[in-house]
């Protein structure tokens, strides 16, 4: 790999991470190589990173995704000669990823992102993580972005005028807790994850608002640690947000509230999807609209709509399975 491109990207990573976005959550993160349209990084996972369970948080995972799959098309030959100046990592159109296995907290990650096709307006990346000590694949991303010279107006004082948008944050799993009322439920849920040290945290200005039969509605007002390098909404922020408050509302579902009492269940996710449809900028408030679409005995989809309350243009929509595991308490 060309060490001049590796320390471009470095470069770029130390600078999103210290403007205090959302991008601050990789500060843990490590290059280890960048080049040729790829880019591997490594990470140990600390508490920060962590879910409910101990275990690497789904939307850490799908922002990993996004953001290290971005940083890799930065290093294609066909825009690398840009790199320190006008990097052309895009704005992300389409997000997959599939959670195929948990990491805990101690345990080293291995990131591998690839760049499949850079075309003249859209790039095709993948991204592989793994453990590092057996190989095992945590999880498998796909990314679309669109790439067609957005970047000119970013200049910054470190001279990488960067336009990295990291697109998936993802909440992996949700404890269905054994409460009464189900809106003070969700509510009660809420506030114990969002003031815990793990990676809820950073939904601590979001607002709930409703929550009943499988559907929950939060508001909030984008502030700067919600954002990206451009000042709008984190893809990362918008991704974690769908798998949250989607899995809050499988918790009001009927058929998980009615049982609540004598069967507390647990769910993990399985699959989730993101479009992105357009931007919101620091100030601007947000609704976030989610139901549970079907839920069977193990298998729940769900669907979540985020949109900009004072004219209702949709930001996001995204779809959410998860699998809903009986627990043994």
């Amino acid at each position: 790999m060309n060490s001049k491109v590796l320390e471009s990207v470095k470069k770029i990573l130390n600078f999103t991470v210290k403007r205090g976005g959302f991008d601050r959550v990789f500060d843990k993160v490590k290059i280890i190589s960048a080049g040729n349209g790829k880019c591997m990084a490594e990470m140990v996972v600390e508490k920060d990173h962590t879910n409910g369970y101990g275990t690497l948080h789904g939307g850490f995972t799908a922002s990993a995704v996004d953001l290290f799959s971005s940083l890799a098309v930065s290093t294609h030959p066909k825009v690398v000669e840009d790199i320190d100046s006008i990097p052309r990592s895009g704005v992300s159109v389409d997000l997959h990823i599939s959670y195929l296995a948990s990491a805990k907290i101690g345990e080293e990650i291995v990131i591998n992102a690839d760049t499949i096709k850079l075309g003249k307006h859209l790039a095709y990346l993948e991204v592989i993580m793994s453990k590092k000590a057996d190989n095992v694949i945590i999880a498998k991303g796909s990314h679309t972005k669109f790439v067609k010279e957005i970047f000119i107006k970013y200049f910054f004082k470190s001279n990488i005028g960067f336009s990295l948008i990291i697109i998936d944050n993802y909440y992996s799993s949700i404890i269905i807790m054994n409460y009464s009322n189900t809106f003070e439920s969700v509510k009660k849920l809420f506030n114990q994850l969002v003031k815990s040290d793990g990676y809820y945290k950073n939904f601590d200005k979001v607002r709930l608002v409703s929550a009943g039969n499988g559907k929950c509605v939060a508001e909030m007002v984008i502030h700067k640690h919600h954002s990206n390098i451009h000042g709008t909404l984190h893809g990362g922020f918008i991704a974690s947000a769908l798998d949250f408050f989607s899995s809050l509302a499988l918790f009001t579902h009927p058929k998980i509230a009615d049982t609540i009492n004598s069967k507390p269940k647990f769910c993990v996710s399985v699959d989730i999807h993101v479009s992105y449809m357009a931007s919101a900028k620091i100030g601007d408030e947000i609704v976030i609209e989610a139901q549970t679409i079907k839920c069977g005995r193990n298998i729940a989809y769900l669907e979540v709509i985020l949109s900009k309350k004072c004219v209702n243009e949709v930001i996001a929509k995204g779809s959410h399975t998860l699998y809903i595991i009986q627990s043994k308490i």
